[in-house]
This record gives structure tokens, sequence and C-alpha cells, in this order.
């Protein structure tokens, strides 16, 4: 066709002959050009986006055999086509079809969705290819490219959803193998508790970061604070983690077990037991002092433990707001049993609400606005919508328990119970109703578990933990090393009443000793070195207890102290004292 085109030329010259030849010839190379760049494209496209990324240290010399190999292949593929094609639109046809499919899947999906890599388009190119082949030449179907485009589709879509869960596993794998490393390397440079950590921390302290961090959290206190906050946490090695959660363990195994659950129920007088108690309190505290043994290991020692709720939300806002405004390592967390701040959040406002909507559950205490730790009650409020309400507003109707919100009276249906028996009796309050009433109301916790567990439990534990602790009312005689002694009432509460120099002079102007106890005192370490000096640590482990079989191990609280007491009354003025949280690996 091409020589009859040149022949006609011929015998209507238009131009000089040496042109003709001269455009033939460029014609030829253009479209020998488009052929060779064509096939080195599609081998280029084969070598490089479909062999590579399986074989990645294919040497440089097997690079270009392959894309060699891919021209050849390609090309005898172009001319098979060339010679079977009965005219041009069906050569352009056939060769835009064959694996056009494909692409048009990958590219689309590849564009528009966030599923698929490598796999999924080298199987969506693939499938489509052959299902198009399949469909012309064996099925003879007139639907050919729609088959090709449905099979390309479901094989990608397939290929993508399998390499999805595999990166999701494998995600999970290299998270969990980096956190052991880095946890490895922590525990490796926290040999007994601190060390590095506190040094790095220290040296980079600022007094006026502390007094940002400070007036950032009395916003949320809606003035000054009450207590002093402390300007360090404290940083726990995992070994001490280990101990506190092993002598956390045994406590609870000793506490929660039958026989002993029924020795405390001579805790409650009974003028003063309320009804419809339940078979466990929701919130339990721990508290341990950090004390040196003779061989000089740390070790933890119980101080005491209450079944009656603490600080659960202000501690949520404390670790937020410490790693505001000081470098913590991501690896450390104040959280257990595998919380996480957003998980212990969720769990915390399932166990306030329960089914009840936040307006129909109240956090219940003694002049609340004038709590020193009313901050609690505030994050409470703003983090679940449980509302605070003074004892004294609290209405009783039959066997039902109201509050009044702009003027109208809403029921209430849980309690978050905050009273402390011993301030309402001594402030002499009158109510609305009593706490011995048959009441429709779910208490959390039961106002009976506050004197349950409480101090008077310490007497009755038998293990390593616990320093020796007698009811003042069951000595005859006192212990000779009385000076080693502290004296404590059992149910008081923020170390209200504790006697640390005690004299038998002291013991006997008592009249009421069935609600004293003698508790062997405990030297705290001063295992927190700061620029003021060592500071000794308390550190309270919170628990919650709702549908579990045991309570749940789930944050921490730390009061520092340089002083003889370590609640936070006593340590307005001292400086690098408070209250805090630990860190632990």
């Amino acid at each position: 066709m091409m020589l009859k085109s040149y022949c006609l030329l011929r015998q209507r010259p238009i131009c000089p002959s040496f042109l003709y030849v001269v455009f033939i010839g460029a014609l030829f190379s253009a479209i020998l050009s488009t052929v060779d760049s064509t096939l080195l494209a599609a081998s280029g496209l084969l070598a490089h986006n479909i062999i590579l990324p399986v074989h990645k240290k294919m040497s440089e010399a097997t690079k270009v055999r392959i894309n060699r190999l891919g021209v050849v292949l390609f090309g005898v593929v172009a001319y098979v086509l060339a010679l079977y094609a009965s005219s041009i639109h069906e050569l352009v046809k056939t060769a835009s079809a064959i694996g056009s499919a494909g692409v048009f899947v990958v590219l689309t999906l590849g564009l528009f969705s966030p599923l698929g890599k490598t796999y999924s388009a080298v199987t969506g190119l693939l499938t489509g290819a052959i299902a198009w082949i399949v469909g012309t030449y064996l099925l003879q179907l007139d639907f050919a490219y729609t088959l090709a485009l449905g099979v390309s589709f479901l094989s990608y879509l397939t290929v993508a959803l399998i390499e999805q869960a595999l990166s999701a596993k494998q995600t999970v794998e290299q998270d969990t193998q980096s956190r052991r490393e880095r946890l490895c390397g922590i525990s490796k440079i926290l040999p007994d508790m601190e060390h590095a950590i506190r040094e790095e921390f220290n040296r980079k302290f600022k007094p006026e970061t502390y007094q940002a961090f400070v007036a950032e959290i009395s916003k949320y206190n809606r003035g000054a604070m009450d207590f002093r906050l402390c300007e360090t946490p404290l940083f726990l090695s995992a070994s001490m983690t280990q101990e506190l959660l092993q002598a956390s363990n045994t406590l609870i195994k000793e506490l929660t077990a039958p026989e002993f659950m029924k020795r405390l129920d001579a805790a409650v007088p009974e003028h003063l037991r309320a009804p419809n108690e339940d078979a466990h309190p929701t919130f339990l505290q721990i508290d341990f002092a950090i004390v040196q043994l003779p061989n000089g290991q740390l070790a933890p020692r119980l101080i005491e433990l209450q079944g009656f709720p603490t600080l659960y939300a202000f501690q949520w806002l404390l670790d937020l707001k410490i790693r505001e405004f000081f470098e913590i390592p991501d690896a450390l967390t104040p959280y257990f049993s595998g919380y996480s701040s957003e998980s212990y959040l969720k769990h915390f406002k399932e166990v306030l609400l329960g089914d009840a909507a936040p307006e129909n559950v109240v956090l219940l205490e003694v002049q609340p606005h004038m709590q020193k730790t009313r901050i609690d009650f505030y994050c409470t409020e703003e983090l679940t919508g449980v509302r605070t309400v003074c004892v004294t507003e609290v209405i009783k109707r039959n066997r039902k328990l109201y509050y009044k919100k702009n003027g109208t009276e809403i029921p209430i249906e849980r309690i978050y119970n905050r009273v402390v028996f011993d301030e309402l009796y001594k402030k002499q309050i009158e109510l609305g109703f009593r706490f011995q009433d048959e009441l429709d109301v779910v208490w959390l916790n039961h106002p009976n578990w506050f004197m349950k567990i409480s101090k008077y439990c310490l007497p009755l534990f038998q293990n390593e933990y616990v320093p020796k602790a007698y009811y003042l009312s069951d000595l005859e005689t006192y212990p000779e090393n009385l000076e080693n002694y502290v004296l404590k009432p059992l149910f008081s509460f923020s170390g209200s009443g504790v006697e640390i120099d005690v004299t038998p002079q002291m013991l006997e102007r008592i009249s009421d000793r069935h609600n004293y106890l003698l508790q062997e005192k405990v030297e705290y370490a001063p295992i927190v070195q700061t620029p003021e000096g060592g500071t000794k640590a308390e550190i309270r482990m919170m628990f919650l207890w709702d549908k579990s079989e045991a309570p749940v191990l789930v944050n921490n609280l730390v009061r520092m102290s340089r002083g003889k007491m370590l609640g936070v009354s006593y340590n307005k003025d001292a400086q690098w004292v408070g209250a805090s949280l630990a860190y632990h690996p």
C-alpha cells in the first residue's frame, strides 16, 4: 500500500524525487521509533513494577537481561497480533483491550481507594488480561472486556484485603517488638528506681515550666489549688513495678477470700449499717510506702487500704498535663492491666453511669466546694457529665432520692459516694435522708465498704507486705518499743487523727479504744533524688471492681514528702513534694 502511494506520487510529482525518499525514510523511522518505545516501555514496566518488587536483590546484569527478554516477548506478541488482525481497527482494538481492563481497575482503585499494594496490583493486571484472552478466543464472548473488568476488580479487591490483614498483623507485631525493645532499654538504665530518667528530668527542669504547669491545672480547680502538686512524677523500674504488682495481688487474694470478707462485717456498727450492701466495692485503693530493706533492696509495705473512691478523674488529667509540660518517655505509662488513657477513661465512665443518664447520677459529698480535692469533682463532671451534689441538698420522697437542677427535681439513680462518715458526724450535719434508709439507688461505693475495707483490715492480714498492727482494744499491755508504732483511728481519712509520737499516757486517755489501732512504723526510703534532697514516696494503687471476678488495677496516685506525714495537707510549704503519679515501663 505504501509502495502504491509512492508510485501515485511519482505519477503526479509535486516535490523533487529525493524528498520523497527522505519522507518515506522518515515515516519508517517514526514507525520504528514508536514500536521501539512501546516495546521498551512495556518491558520496563514489567521488570520494574512486577518482577523487581518480588526479587529485590536482583543484580544490574540480571535486570538488563530481563528487560531484553521482555522486549523480545512483547515483540513476538505484537507480531502475532499483526499477523492475525483483519484490519487496522481490529488490531488497535485488540492491542487496547488485552491489558487495559486490568490497568483501568488498578489506576482507579489506586487513585481513589486506600486499598491495595504491589501484589493486588499485579494480580489485577494479570487476571484482567487472562480473563480477556479466555473470553475472547476460547469462549468467544461478546462481553469479554466487561468480564475482564469484573475479574480484575474482584481479584484486586480479594488480594488487597488479604494484604491489609497481613499488614495489620505485621504492624501489631512490630509495635509489640518495638515496645519490648524500648522497655528492655529502659529497664537496663533503671536497675533500682529512677536513675538515668531522674537525672535527665532534673537537668531539664525549669521553675517557670512548673509554674505554668500549676497554673494550667489550677484552671480546672476554678481557683488556686488547696494541695501542692509535686515538681516531678515518680519513675518506677520494671523490677519495682513487679514488686508492687506482686504485693497488690497478694493482698487482693487474701482480702477477697470469703472467710476474710466475712470477718469484715464486724467493722460496721449496727446503728451505722446501711441496707442492700452489694457483694464487693466498686472502687478500691491500696497504699504502699517504699522502704529500704536491711539488704539494701527497695520494697513496698502496706500503709492502709480503702473501700472508697479516690481521684480517678484528676489522675487522668494529671497524666495529660505532665506530658504536656514535661518530657516523659512514650514507653512509660501510669496505667496498668493494659489500659491506655482512652480505655481507662472509657471504663471509668461506664462504671459511673451504668445504664443511667448522666443527670440521674450524682457525685455526693459533704460541702463539696470546700473540699481540698474538689478538683477531682470538677474533672469528673467535665469528663462524664456527673453532677456534684452536697449531701444536704438531697431530697427524699418515699424510697426515692432527688436533687434540684434549675428548680426542677431530678431523680437520683446512682450515687458516686464520696461522703466520709468521720467528717459527716464531726460536723453534725442535718440531712434530708439517712444512709441507713431503704433507698432505690445504686451506691458506688456502698456506705458499708468505707468501714469494712479500711485500717480495720490491717491486723487481719498475714503476709510479708503488712507491718504488724493491733486493735487497741485487744491490747492489755503495750509493746515495749512503743516509739516504733503509730496510733491511727480506724475510720479517719487523709491522715486525720494519726499520732506519730505515741506514749502510754496518750493511749490511756483514749476511751473508745475499739476505734483505734497501733501499727508498726514504716521507715520510708528517700528514693526520689531532687535538688532539695532525697524525698519519700507513697504509692496508691487504684482498682476498679465492677463486673470482673476480682479487682482490676487501673491507675496510681503518688504523694511525696520529706516530713513525718505523707498526706497532701502536710506538704504545703516545701518544694519537690506533694501530689503526683508514678510512671512505669
